[in-house]
């Protein structure tokens, strides 16, 4: 598929999953330039790993997939080249598999940091990166995700993994509130801004500016991060559901 095409799915994909108006959102993010400008804002999430999940038992549906399973994971609901870029970065995905069919699938990312364009995000060897959980749209409610991510959390805590870290956009209101009800909370908000090479950035330390490039990057932690009052916002978006 062309770099067009594999665009056009991105979004039909986005469109079903979080609704018009992240979609735009998206799309406004793809088709700007990022040599010339970026713009974002997102929550940096964190899920305690309790020790006590190593006494999980195994599930006989869900296993580790590999490479060769590209185009079954990619039917879950996400573009090919999204599932080959996953396993380019070195990501592992664990399935739920039943009758032969590929029905979910969760990512994680062993690195010892993770980067979003000039922005590199680093974690203490006990942390892990999640890179998302997918499940098939006929499979939704059916309790499907929490099992799986129930056993990639039990894999986890066998090596000695504390916390799970992610990171989600602010705008992407549902998929906060279906992080919330698992259990993840906020640990910050990232926002930067970038024009023609310029960058600004502010988390939970004051504002910082500079020249910044994928070549020359930024670096900040989860020290970096940290930031209590994000709590308002992240409360303000889930109570906003309880209250429909």
């Amino acid at each position: 598929m062309d770099r067009y095409g594999t665009n056009l799915a991105r979004i039909r994909f986005r469109l079903r999953e979080v609704g018009l108006a992240y979609t735009l959102y998206l799309a406004l993010q793809r088709l700007s330039s990022r040599r010339f400008f970026q713009c974002q804002r997102m929550f940096i999430i964190a899920l305690p790993i309790d020790a006590a999940a190593c006494d999980v038992p195994p599930h006989p549906c869900i296993r580790e997939a590999t490479r060769d399973e590209t185009s079954r994971i990619a039917a879950i609901g996400g573009p090919v080249a999204d599932v080959e870029e996953h396993f380019d970065r070195g990501d592992r995905c664990w399935v739920f598999e039943r009758d032969g069919m590929l029905l979910a699938c969760d990512w994680i990312r062993h690195s010892a940091q993770d980067r979003i364009g000039w922005i590199i995000l680093g974690k203490s060897s006990d942390e892990i990166w999640s890179a998302g959980i997918l499940v098939d749209r006929t499979q939704r409610g059916q309790g499907i995700a929490p099992q799986l991510r129930a056993q990639v959390i039990r894999e986890c805590a066998r090596s000695g993994v504390r916390r799970m870290l992610g990171f989600i956009d602010t705008p992407n209101r549902n998929s906060v509130r279906a992080l919330d009800r698992v259990g993840y909370r906020p640990l910050g908000i990232l926002f930067y801004l970038r024009i023609f090479g310029f960058g600004v950035i502010r988390s939970g330390k004051p504002w910082r500016w500079g020249f910044w490039s994928e070549r020359s990057p930024v670096r900040l932690s989860m020290c970096d991060i940290a930031d209590p009052s994000c709590l308002r916002l992240w409360s303000a978006i889930t109570d906003e559901h309880i209250a429909r």
